[in-house]
């Protein structure tokens, strides 16, 4: 019984650690598209080759795509990995303690 309480435990860490990978390429990702806002003028233009807009309809799809891709990173991969995170903390503490003791007899 206490061996399938820790197989899911180790499964809940698997999907922490997914989580907080998954937080991390999101925000990499989401530095990497920094420089697109500062070369505003050029992908202004390849973007109006392919999908005609006007340039205030543009600016505002632009910043609304990126604060988009903030807000999932946030709401949906970080804020879960840490609530999971905190939930799961006092367990893993007291597997550690356990298996400290189990290693000291």
């Amino acid at each position: 019984m206490s061996n399938m309480k820790n197989d899911k435990f180790e499964f809940l860490w698997l999907i922490i650690k997914g989580l907080y990978w998954a937080s991390l390429c999101g925000g990499i990702l989401l530095l990497l598209s920094i420089p697109w806002l500062f070369l505003n003028d050029q992908a202004y233009g390849l973007h109006n080759s392919l999908i005609p807009l006007e340039r205030p309809t543009y600016n505002a799809l632009m910043f609304l795509t990126i604060s988009e891709l903030k807000l999932f990173i946030i709401a949906f991969l970080l804020l879960p990995a840490i609530g999971l995170h905190s939930a799961l903390a006092p367990h893993l503490r007291v597997v550690s303690k356990n298996r400290q003791s189990w290693d000291l007899n």
